[in-house]
């Protein structure tokens, strides 16, 4: 059972299609709603075959080019085999019917998913990728809605997407089955060897969640009731899942849309029932993730779908209020219109501070961070502490802070900046960026020498004043700065500092030449020891 939305009659509300998987090769249908765009349907509603038995996902594009959205099927058996998968075409009309499908060799058995609307070869024309039970099959099209003959590649699975992962702007495609595997598009319409990334799953779907620039994979498991993100490189490769609880069971299918107002991608997860095991089905459940900025979900927010066994979301803007809502295809014969009822959220503002600053290395330094929302309302969730665009850690905000110690065993001057996540009545924000000073030790220092004239004449009178600085603090009294003649490898004096400078007047250059006047600071435990040059031209 799958459902898609989509306005198919062009006059501005959202559709409703649903693909009915039942017992019987006869109910093979799907269904379509005309919506009204507030919410409820046109009381007709079209009912066409789907060229072949059990259809398990549909899909839109236009595949032959007419401004009209065509559907494409994904039947696990074809109308003249009981193990053949097969792909029913329906050629979309302006006022939203659909022509008799047809029916196209899936390429392999038990077709399960659809994929339509990438150019997998570049050639202007919209082409088909199937996950089979047994294998992946390629199907080209020509551009007036007929295709060519399947090509296959060795793994099926459960459900199929198509996304450039790697950045050379050719279509890949992932596979969620007993694994998790992409095979990387060469632009021709053929694709690589498979690379197996993870764990299988029920369904697979494609989104930049962390908003980087790059793919992202999110992948719902059946058996193990979660949902498993995973981050793209940008480089066809993905880090480690973060893996997160549905709190239902049975998760069968998953959408992405902003449904809290934030600007960051919400994800929807139906499942079969509430808890498991339910062999015989259970009222369904949909579980709302809302995104944090750094592409991280909140804890799920799980509601009933109005049936039982919800197995296929969609999300779109159902009742015209600018808001996104869910629609669920549930097993016991309804679809379930969730209509969006968050309501505006408050701006809030967080604030960073340490406790120590500067700090030596070795310490630790606790961040707090306080968050406030603009509505006077509680604020809930999490802070994020992050320095330079690397994680620190995160913490939960209670009663309106959230507490983070680090120990910094690295000098240098770091940019920590704390974000709070959001939560259902406050937006996210990040605070202005706490520059933390950590001393390196010894502490860096730099000694500029100036003259009080220059040139001089042999035998005049010339101060040479040192001044010491350092980025970190400030050089105790009393400390001693050497004054040397290098040219002649004379001694002028040594002074003690007042106010980080030491000054020395002398009248023992009396060669005519150009002298290398040079301070040492002798350094301490903290400070380091450092030098500086002037070239005193004597003539």
């Amino acid at each position: 059972m799958s459902v898609l939305v989509g306005d198919v009659n062009q006059d501005g509300a959202q559709d409703v299609l649903v693909a009915n998987y039942c017992g019987s090769k006869s109910c093979g249908m799907i269904d379509v709603m005309w919506g009204k765009g507030d919410g409820t349907f046109h009381s007709s509603q079209g009912r066409y075959p789907t060229g072949g038995a059990y259809p398990r996902t549909i899909a839109f594009a236009d595949v032959n080019h007419d401004g009209n959205l065509d559907v494409l099927v994904a039947n696990e058996e074809s109308p003249l085999d009981d193990v053949e998968g097969s792909i029913g075409v329906l050629k979309g009309k302006r006022n939203g019917t659909f022509e008799k499908p047809v029916v196209l060799d899936s390429g392999g058995l038990g077709a399960k998913s659809v994929s339509v609307g990438y150019d997998v070869n570049h050639d202007g024309f919209h082409d088909i990728l199937v996950a089979n039970s047994n294998n992946v099959a390629v199907i080209l099209g020509r551009g007036d809605g007929r295709f060519r003959a399947p090509v296959t590649y060795e793994t099926g699975g459960n459900s199929i997407a198509v996304a450039d992962f790697n950045g050379d702007g050719n279509p890949d495609l992932v596979v969620a089955g007993d694994s998790l595997f992409v095979r990387l598009g060469n632009g021709n319409g053929t694709f690589q060897d498979k690379q197996v990334i993870g764990a299988g799953g029920s369904f697979v779907t494609t989104t930049d969640m962390n908003q980087d620039g790059k793919t992202d994979l999110l992948v719902a498991s059946y058996g193990q009731s979660t949902l498993s993100v995973y981050f793209g490189k940008g480089d066809g490769t993905f880090r480690p899942p973060a893996v997160y609880s549905t709190g239902a069971q049975s998760a069968t299918s998953v959408a992405v849309a902003e449904i809290n107002h934030d600007g960051n991608p919400d994800v929807l997860v139906t499942s079969i029932c509430a808890h498991g095991p339910c062999p015989d089905g259970g009222p369904g459940q949909i579980s709302v993730f809302f995104g944090n900025r750094d592409g991280s979900l909140q804890p799920a927010l799980v509601l009933g779908t109005g049936g039982n066994e919800a197995w296929s979301v969609g999300a779109a803007d159902m009742d015209g209020d600018n808001k996104n809502d869910a629609v669920v295809a549930n097993a016991s014969g309804n679809v379930a219109i969730l209509l969006n009822n968050i309501p505006p959220r408050a701006e809030t503002q967080t604030t960073l501070v340490g406790d120590k600053n500067p700090c030596n290395l070795g310490d630790t330094v606790t961040f707090t961070s306080t968050v406030t929302s603009a509505s006077g309302r509680i604020v809930s969730g999490t802070v994020t502490f992050w320095n330079r665009g690397k994680k620190m850690g995160v913490e939960p905000l209670s009663n309106g802070e959230a507490i983070f110690q680090w120990t910094f065993i690295s000098g240098g001057h770091k940019e920590i900046s704390a974000v709070y996540s959001g939560d259902y009545n406050n937006l996210s924000s990040v605070s202005p960026t706490w520059i933390e000073n950590a001393k390196p030790f010894p502490v860096p220092t730099q000694v500029h020498v100036t003259s009080s004239v220059n040139p001089s004449h042999p035998g005049q009178a010339v101060t040479f004043t040192a001044t010491v600085t350092n980025d970190w603090g400030t050089i105790p009294d009393g400390e001693l700065v050497t004054f040397v003649d290098v040219s002649t490898r004379t001694t002028l004096g040594v002074v003690p500092l007042v106010n980080a400078t030491a000054s020395i007047t002398t009248t023992a250059l009396t060669e005519v030449r150009t002298h290398v006047i040079r301070a040492t600071y002798a350094g301490d435990p903290t400070y380091s020891k450092r030098s500086g040059n002037i070239h005193q031209v004597v003539e």
